[in-house]
């Protein structure tokens, strides 16, 4: 645990749901997800679609 009370596990399975490019799905590459926190309408896996400050691939 850390400052903010994640575990490891945690944190790991939060970086492996934020999206590379915004608005498309990491597992299918669907690209017109809308959301903040979306399940993928065509693949069903879950995205944290965040923008980045430079809005590239992160």
């Amino acid at each position: 645990m850390d400052n903010f009370k994640l575990s490891h596990e945690d944190a790991k399975y939060i970086v492996a749901h934020i999206n590379r490019i915004y608005g498309q799905c990491n597992q299918c590459k669907f690209d017109s997800l809308n959301k903040e926190y979306v399940k993928c309408p065509k693949c069903g896996a879950l995205n944290f679609n965040w923008k980045t400050d430079n809005g590239t691939e992160i």
